[in-house]
């Protein structure tokens, strides 16, 4: 009898081995979705695979190509040299890996008070341990390898941001090491020295932190009248909170450190954003270097963290710091490794509990587990649905061979815990299979097991809900795929003591709260699913009825589908009036769904990308741009020329408006048809203007699922250079814009202007869709013919985007103390003076470099300053931000933020430049050198009068002269630079200079604007 392992003979007569392995090269020009690699997969299983044999990366190939194969059965004759020769048989049992061009990792170092503990069996401080395991892993993955089976040495890009996380919400201290470095073999040890200067100067200073607040913690035991100290032991440490006496007889309390659960929260929201900020169309990864005693503050936080992870495809690992836990050596300092096997699980990350050894002496450029762990991504899982184990492996290294126990998704589970399955419900969908394999894919699911017979298909596919609670959903279809309709059954698999909690009649027996809770989420997360269900069969339905895309003849000539009820805007949640529901009730209702869906969610259904536009400003500016009016009030920034060229570019480009000025649709058709009115359109895609109000805008294009990769590569560069083309249809002559300014500052090796009009006529569109970026041209010296209405930006200047609602009352104050970490982060009521506009105020003031200038206006020996005087200023101070290349991208009440993109390249010799595996292509294909975008906000805030009142600020708008500043009353210019910590210098041109901070020895480099030296440098 033949096993199952021994080769067969297909009909043909030649030797078939079953796959056992097969990895799987992705394409580099744009990312590739989920749904093509599950309809890859489907499209190949009981089928007969062959390759080429590749020995080298080349940017030409299909999106997904297949580099080698490992058989279950190796024949003698079988080697990584022949392997190409065979053909083999995808089955049920074959695993996929795919393999990347390009990473982004993240590597968060934990710095909490739990790892100043000492590790009593590694005989060393747990924090000593967070460089030394950060270089031991960053060796394992920086080496090329083969890939099994093949003889292709492959070396990937990996972009690498170190972040130095401290859960201190009162220490004004950057928490980013290095961003944006492209690791390689020749760079590492370059990189290893500047992360080690960085991360032992920051714990210098987290020391000098620490002795001061404690020796303020013994001052303030000797007070009366309630002064003294708060002691709070939490998981990760004690938390000390230090009081004082204010002027008023308050006490305010500010702690040193946050608890476990928030700074746990809040290092991963860093990574999130730390990611965002790296290059796109790569796979992205957090890595966490922590001892483990970590908590979360409650379930639904915890939640809509794990939400965000799986939306952007973020794989979550975990390297833990120390040896073993015993209880003898751990000082109450626990690690909560069920917490971290459960998020890489969840996440398709992994979690080393015990870092593996690299083998210097013998290397042969063989795949280390590093590699496996994190370069290497699947959605197939065999042991997902056991639990955790609850402590450590005590082998103090596993071997190379055995990658299943490095890999969280795989760990054994106790025989102690024992789960039980309850079937929960049972339904069809009119879809197809790969639809709803790709849209359980975006949300999380794993695929356990593939069942494959004559005449059907059956997928098991495995959602990590819980600890120790799992929601399966099995799928079955008939085979070969034929019809477009799946059997679906919901289980659930968890402990029976969760099982006897769903089962009980009513919640109200329960007597714990966090029970009910518990199950109270899971009949919330069936009813999601059920909608998500219901929603998805809806958008699939799309070619199936000619409803759907006959648009009416109102529709086609302007009018929307729907409106915006008046009084709301576009970031809530719409209430739309609908005006074509009486006459195409069938048209209407299956759009409807369409532009209430939250674009948060996208990914679930669609395929999203994103253009980032900064609109230009009207012209002229205001009077009162920078002076209240009469009323009280600041002149606004408006951008209603641009925007109106922009809607109206939209609306011409999509086939009909579904909400006005907000949401817009476009029809896609076969590679072989034509549009017409009487060809049938394949797929939709949305278009949607999201984001804070102009000038910075965000459109967001969403591609019905199964839509093909090059085709969204294509349409999203087609429309990203129909917006770089828009122009103002007339503008005012430059010298009447330049009447009464002062002439433009002189630009540092600027090109001849004949030039910047040759790479305005010559832009093109790359192989990624990236615009090659003209060098800037003053706005004042531009002609009316060439004035663009919108700036296009590569990062997401939306996300880190500094706004204030009003002016600091006391600009000397830092400017974390005006950003309360409680209230800006977790929806708390802070203590701060100030009201930052942003949100994310307390996280981008810990992330982003920046500084304030204080300028002190008037003396008191020197004659009274006119209001209109100091306007004068700020109205020149803006006018050369603008010269320089700065958009207005936010202004509220006076104060402006300005935005600009520098370009930034390594400071690299010619032989490392040659070693370089590639730029970054953000200049597109005819680029020259690494270089890379580094956004740069410069804020402008109104004259400020300390000790004064606001209404001295009010200009008249009759009197010329101005009114003077009050005597009792300090006037004072502010303004603020908040820069990217991207690596790197600024490509020339660059109107900001460039120096490096003092004693650094790394050659580190700051944007700092050329400008007066202020006396008082915040």
């Amino acid at each position: 009898m033949t096993s199952i392992n021994e080769p067969t003979i297909d009909e043909e007569g030649a030797e078939v081995l079953e796959a056992e392995r097969v990895y799987i090269l992705m394409k580099r020009e744009y990312r590739i979705s989920r749904n093509a690699r599950a309809e890859w997969y489907l499209h190949r299983i009981n089928a007969i695979l062959t390759f080429p044999r590749r020995v080298d990366l080349s940017d030409e190939g299909d999106e997904l190509d297949v580099v080698s194969v490992i058989p279950f059965k190796v024949t003698p004759e079988w080697d990584y040299d022949t392997s190409h020769l065979y053909r083999y048989r995808v089955t049920h049992r074959t695993r996929l890996h795919f393999l990347a061009r390009k990473y982004r990792l993240v590597f968060c170092l934990d710095l909490s008070p739990s790892t100043w503990s000492v590790d009593a069996a590694g005989a060393s401080v747990r924090l000593d341990q967070a460089f030394h395991t950060l270089a031991r892993c960053l060796r394992g993955i920086v080496r090329p390898f083969y890939v099994p089976g093949s003889q292709l040495l492959f070396q990937p890009e990996i972009y690498i941001t170190i972040l130095g996380h401290t859960p201190c919400p009162r220490w004004p201290v950057q928490q980013v090491l290095v961003q944006g470095w492209l690791l390689a073999a020749h760079n590492l040890a370059q990189f290893l020295q500047a992360v080690h200067y960085k991360l032992t100067a920051l714990e210098a200073q987290l020391a000098q932190a620490t002795a001061q607040s404690y020796n303020q913690t013994d001052n303030n035991n000797t007070l009366t009248n309630g002064g003294g100290t708060v002691t709070v032991t939490g998981g990760g440490g004690t938390s000390i909170m230090t009081t004082s006496i204010g002027m008023e007889g308050d006490i305010p309390t500010t702690p040193l450190f946050v608890s476990p659960d928030i700074g746990f929260v809040d290092m991963l929201r860093y990574g999130i954003v730390a990611l965002q900020l790296l290059p796109e169309n790569s796979c992205a990864g957090i890595v966490v270097i922590t001892d483990g005693v970590i908590s979360l503050p409650d379930a639904k936080s915890f939640e809509s963290l794990l939400v965000q992870l799986r939306n952007q495809t973020v794989a979550c690992s975990f390297l833990q710091l120390g040896s073993v836990y015993h209880p003898q050596g751990s000082l109450g300092y626990v690690p909560f490794t069920d917490l971290m096997a459960f998020l890489a699980s969840a996440t398709f990350g992994a979690y080393l509990s015990v870092l593996p050894e690299l083998d210097d002496g013998n290397y042969d450029n063989d795949m280390n587990d590093y590699h496996k762990s994190l370069l290497s991504w699947n959605f197939q899982t065999l042991s997902c649905i056991t639990p955790y184990p609850c402590c450590s492996s005590p082998s103090p290294s596993p071997s190379p061979s055995s990658h299943s126990s490095l890999k969280s998704v795989l760990a054994s589970a106790p025989n102690t815990m024992e789960l039980m399955k309850k079937k929960e419900r049972e339904h069809q969908l009119a879809t197809s299979l790969s639809a709803v394999l790709s849209c359980r894919l975006r949300e999380g699911y794993a695929i356990k097991e593939v069942e494959l017979s004559d005449d059907q298909i059956q997928l098991v596919m495995v959602l990590p809900w819980k600890y120790s609670v799992f929601i399966e959903y099995h799928i079955r279809t008939p085979w070969p795929l034929a019809q477009p309709m799946v059997n679906v059954e919901v289980w659930v698999e968890a402990t029976y003591e969760f099982l006897n909690d769903l089962t009980s009649e009513g919640h109200g027996q329960l007597r714990s709260q966090h029970r009910r809770a518990a199950v109270g989420r899971y009949w919330g997360a069936l009813q999601h699913l059920r909608h998500t269900d219901m929603l998805l069969v809806g958008l699939q339905s799309f070619a199936t009825s000619p409803s759907h895309y006959t648009v009416p003849e109102c529709i086609r000539n302007g009018h929307p589908v729907f409106y915006h009820t008046p009084g709301r805007y576009h970031h809530q949640p719409p209430v739309l009036s609908d005006a074509t529901s009486d006459q195409y009730p069938q048209f209407s209702s299956f759009w409807r769904p369409v532009c209430l869906l939250d674009t948060n969610v996208w990914q679930k259904w669609l395929h999203t990308h994103r253009v980032g536009v900064i609109l230009a400003h009207d012209h002229p500016l205001p009077k009162n741009l920078h002076l209240t009016s009469a009323s009280g009030r600041y002149g606004a920034i408006h951008c209603r020329q641009a925007e109106l060229a922009l809607t109206t570019l939209l609306a011409e480009w999509c086939d009909f408006s579904l909400v006005e000025n907000y949401s817009y649709v476009k029809f896609l058709y076969g590679e072989d048809d034509v549009e017409g009115p009487e060809k049938t359109p394949v797929s939709f895609l949305v278009v949607r203007v999201t984001s804070k109000p102009p000038p910075c805008l965000v459109i967001r294009l969403a591609f019905l699922g199964g839509t093909p990769g090059h085709v969204r590569n294509q349409m999203v560069g087609q429309i990203t250079a129909k917006i770089q083309g828009l122009t103002f249809p007339s503008r005012v002559t430059m010298t009447e814009r330049s009447k009464s300014l002062p002439p433009p500052p002189p630009l540092p090796l600027q090109l001849p202007l004949t030039h910047q009009d040759k790479l305005d006529s010559d832009m093109t569109i790359s192989a990624s869709g990236d615009l090659r970026p003209p060098l800037p041209r003053p706005p004042l010296s531009r002609a009316s013919s060439s004035a663009p209405c919108c700036v296009i930006t590569h990062k997401p200047v939306e996300k880190i985007l500094i706004w204030y609602n009003k002016t600091p009352n006391n600009p000397l104050n830092p400017l974390i103390s005006d950003t309360p970490y409680g209230s800006s982060m977790y929806g708390g009521r802070g203590g701060g003076t100030s009201k930052p506009g942003n949100h994310n105020m307390a996280l981008l003031a810990r992330y982003l470099h920046h500084r304030r200038w204080v300028w002190g206006v008037q003396d008191p020996t020197s004659p009274p300053v006119t209001l209109q005087a100091v306007a004068r200023v700020l109205n020149c101070l803006t006018r050369i931000r603008l010269q320089e290349g700065f958009n207005f991208a936010h202004s509220c009440n006076g104060i402006i933020t300005m935005v600009r993109e520098f370009n930034m390249k390594l400071e690299l010799s010619e032989d490392e430049e040659e070693g370089m595996l590639g730029p970054c292509r953000v200049g597109g294909e005819g680029a020259t050198g690494t270089t890379y975008p580094c956004v740069v906000q410069y804020i402008i805030f109104p004259p400020h009068l300390t000790n004064g009142s606001k209404d001295s600020l009010v200009e008249d708008e009759g009197d010329e002269e101005g009114d003077s500043v009050e005597a009792d009353g300090e006037m004072q210019v502010v303004t603020e630079c908040w820069v990217e910590p991207q690596n790197g210098v600024v490509v020339a041109p660059a109107p900001l200079a460039v120096t490096p901070p003092p004693q650094n020895p790394q050659g580190g480099h700051k944007l700092i604007p050329r400008l007066l030296i202020p006396p008082h440098p915040i």
